[in-house]
């Protein structure tokens, strides 16, 4: 099996199609996502990592990169506090993770979050951030395989359609 994940560029319409449909089955429990992620896409400060096995798309990764402000610690701020993070660092927030229904199950999310986890680390990241609904147990234990904790500090809320979400974070160098 041919596994590889390459960038997604801002003009590539057919992958964007691809994870915007993907999108909009993966996460239908939360609401409309397609075209919300779709967007996402387009923002200068995010990336997209389409997976590929053997040839044909797979899933894909959205990640946000954005800097530590100051009013960011009143959210983030017990938790930021306790792990160092300084204001003005860089932090990743991945948006998105998913993979299309033939492809689960098979350890390829892992291929996913290391690509994450390397775009952190070559970006200069000191904290790589999500959310998660509550009873995704397959989520939950792919993140946690990585790195990822819960923090209880920071409320997650609720996404869309009233489903709870819960925070989880791993910092990165350390």
């Amino acid at each position: 099996m041919s596994v590889f994940i390459r960038a997604v560029s801002k003009a590539d319409t057919k992958t964007i199609g691809e994870i915007k449909a993907l999108s909009e089955s993966a996460f239908s429990r939360f609401g409309s996502y397609g075209e919300l992620i779709g967007s996402l896409i387009t923002e200068s400060a995010t990336i997209a990592g389409a997976l590929h096995v053997d040839g044909r798309f797979a899933g894909y990764v959205l990640l946000a990169f954005s800097l530590v402000q100051e009013h960011d610690r009143d959210r983030h701020g017990p938790l930021y506090r306790r792990i160092g993070v300084p204001s003005n660092s860089l932090r990743e927030e991945i948006w998105a993770v998913a993979l299309k229904p033939q492809y689960r199950g098979k350890h390829l999310g892992d291929h996913l979050m290391r690509w994450a986890i390397d775009m952190a680390e070559v970006s200069g990241v000191s904290v790589v951030h999500l959310t998660v609904a509550h009873d995704n147990t397959r989520a939950i234990k792919l993140f946690e395989r990585h790195g990822f904790m819960f923090e209880t500090c920071v409320d997650a809320g609720t996404y869309a359609t009233g489903v709870e979400a819960r925070y989880m974070y791993r910092t990165i160098g350390e």
